[in-house]
């Protein structure tokens, strides 16, 4: 498996592709949302200057929704996975997010 460093978190990406009322969103909409995925890894934090980690917000198995155009894709044994800060999180839950 993967594992982050400093503060990146791996995440298996899955966009959405229908709205909350069901319609199937075109891929010009879909780029217009958030996105989000399940947290895969979580790396140990950044370092501060005094040499103290800080605590990331995420944790592994978490639900989250993330901005669209950060982080770094990585094609990773066959899934779409994105490292990403663990500030670019804008929520996340223990239960499916849509």
């Amino acid at each position: 498996m993967i594992r982050p460093f400093s503060d990146y978190v791996v995440v298996e990406v899955r966009p959405r592709s229908m709205s909350k009322g069901g319609l199937h969103l075109p891929q010009t909409a879909q780029d217009e949302f958030d996105f989000e995925g399940k947290v895969l890894a979580v790396g140990p934090g950044k370092l501060t200057a005094d040499g103290e980690r800080m605590p990331m917000s995420a944790e592994v198995g978490m639900n989250v929704i993330f901005g669209r155009r950060v982080g770094w894709e990585v094609d990773y044994e066959g899934k779409k996975l994105l490292a990403i800060h663990d500030t670019d999180i804008i929520a996340g839950t223990e239960e499916e997010t849509v």
